[in-house]
C-alpha cells in the first residue's frame, strides 16, 4: 500500500503560520494535486511529507505506517524538484543509478577503481544497470545516458530527472512544480507524458504546482490550497463546476469566473445592478450575494434585445476557435467576460452596445464569507431587461 495521509499538520516559521491544520487523504495509485498561489503551502507541505521539513503539530502516514520520526531515506519516496537537481559532474546514467547504488552497495563495493574488485560488485553493477537502462527506454532517452546535463534541452533533463526517481521504484512520487522551468510547448508535452506514466506505473503522485491547466489535466483529485488552507479537495471537473468557495471558484477556470454582486430579493430570486436572476436562493432576504457565473453560461445579444445585464464591448480575444468578448457594465470594476463562437468574433465592435443574458441554472451563488449558497436550481429563471 502507498496511500498517504496527512491529519491535522501545522507549520510555522516563527510568527509565520504556513499551515493551519492541514488534513489530506491520497488514495494508493492516485495522482494528487496541490493547486493554490505562490506562498500558500504547497511546497512546505509536499516537503514535511517527504521529511525534508518538521511539522509543527499533527502526524503524516505513509502505507499505514506514522512517518514522523522517519528520515527522508526511510520514508520510501521520491522527490522531483523544480530545478531537476541533477548532478552537474555525471552522466543521465550516473545520475539514475545513484539512488541503487548508494542503496544496494556497500561503501567497499562503491570506491571507484578498487569497488570493482570487491566480491559482489560485479553482479550488483550488473543489475543497477539493468534497472536503469529498463526505465531510460520506457522515457525513450536510452541514447542520452553517456550525456552530462549541460548538453540536454530542459525536456530532457527533466525526463532524466524522473528516471532518476523511477529506478527506486518507491512507494510515492512526490513532484515539486517540475514543469515551470519549461517552455509553454513543452509543458503541453510533458503534461500528457505524466499522465501517461502514472497510468503505467499505477503508483501514487503527489503533485505541486500553481498552474491550474497542469492541475486540471492530469490530477484525479485536486486540494486547492490558499493561506496555509486546504480548501476543497475534489476532481477537476467538481472544482470548476461545484466549487464550495468564491476563492476556489475564481482562481480555478480560464478565464476567471464573472462576479457580481447581489441582494436576495424579496420575490424570490437574486437582484444584481438593474439585472433579476430568479434564483431561489436558501438564503435570507435582503443578504448580500455574490453570483458568479462563468463565460460559457453568457449569452451575448444585440443592445435592443431582452437581456439580464447591459454594457459595451471593452475588448475582443479572438481565440480561432472561441473568441472571449469583454463587456464593461457600469457598476462593474471589471468587465463581464462572455464566450461566443470564434467565427462570430467580427460581429463584436468595440464600443458598441451589447446585453448579457445568463443562464440561471448554472449560476453559483456565494454568501458573505465566500461559502457556497444552495439553490433549488428547478426554480431558477431569468427576469431580463427588455
Amino acid at each position: 500500500m502507498s496511500d498517504v495521509f496527512v491529519d491535522r499538520v501545522n507549520k510555522s516559521f516563527g510568527e509565520v503560520r504556513a499551515l493551519r491544520d492541514v488534513s489530506l487523504a491520497v488514495r494508493d495509485g492516485e495522482f494528487m494535486t496541490l493547486l493554490g498561489p505562490s506562498g500558500c503551502g504547497k511546497s512546505t507541505l509536499l516537503r514535511i511529507v517527504a521529511g525534508l521539513e518538521a511539522q509543527s503539530g499533527g502526524s503524516v502516514s505513509i502505507g499505514g505506517e506514522n512517518v514522523d520520526h522517519r528520515v527522508p531515506k526511510q520514508r520510501d519516496v521520491a522527490m522531483v524538484f523544480q530545478s531537476y537537481a541533477l548532478y552537474p559532474y555525471m552522466t543521465v546514467y550516473e545520475n539514475m543509478a545513484l539512488p541503487l547504488v548508494m542503496r544496494r552497495m556497500t561503501a567497499a563495493q562503491r570506491l571507484p577503481l578498487v569497488g570493482r574488485f570487491v566480491p559482489g560488485s560485479a553482479a550488483l553493477r550488473s543489475d543497477i544497470e539493468a534497472s536503469v537502462r529498463e526505465v531510460a527506454a520506457s522515457l525513450a532517452i536510452e541514447g542520452l545516458l553517456g550525456r552530462k546535463p549541460a548538453h540536454l534541452s530542459g525536456g530532457q533533463r527533466q525526463r532524466a530527472a524522473l528516471g532518476r526517481a523511477m529506478v527506486r521504484n518507491p512507494k510515492v512520487f512526490l513532484m515539486d512544480e517540475p514543469l515551470s522551468n519549461l517552455d509553454a510547448k513543452l509543458r503541453t508535452q510533458m503534461r500528457t507524458e505524466l499522465a501517461d506514466l502514472h497510468r503505467r506505473l499505477h503508483a501514487t503522485f503527489i503533485y505541486v504546482t500553481h498552474d491550474q491547466s497542469e492541475a486540471m489535466t492530469m490530477s484525479d483529485r485536486v486540494a486547492v490550497m490558499m493561506d496555509g488552507e486546504v480548501l476543497q479537495i475534489a476532481t477537476p471537473t467538481a472544482l470548476y463546476n461545484d466549487p464550495a468557495d468564491l476563492r476556489v471558484a475564481e482562481f480555478v477556470g480560464s478565464p476567471r469566473i464573472n462576479v457580481v454582486p447581489g441582494i436576495v430579493a424579496s420575490e424570490g430570486g437574486v437582484r444584481a445592478l438593474d439585472g433579476h436572476v430568479c434564483v431561489a436562493a436558501e438564503a435570507a432576504v435582503g443578504s448580500r450575494v455574490d453570483l458568479g457565473m462563468r463565460s460559457e453560461c453568457l449569452t451575448l445579444r444585440d443592445a435592443d434585445a431582452a437581456a439580464t445585464f447591459r454594457g459595451r464591448t471593452k475588448h475582443v480575444e479572438n481565440l480561432g476557435s472561441d473568441c472571449f468578448v469583454h463587456v464593461a457594465v457600469d457598476g462593474l470594476e471589471a468587465p463581464i467576460v462572455a464566450r461566443a463562437d470564434g467565427r462570430r468574433a467580427g460581429d463584436f465592435a468595440i464600443g458598441a452596445g451589447i446585453g448579457v443574458a445568463c443562464d440561471p441554472e448554472r449560476v453559483l451563488l456565494f454568501d458573505k464569507a465566500g461559502k457556497r449558497v444552495t439553490v433549488r436550481q428547478s426554480a431558477a429563471r431569468v427576469r431580463t431587461h427588455g
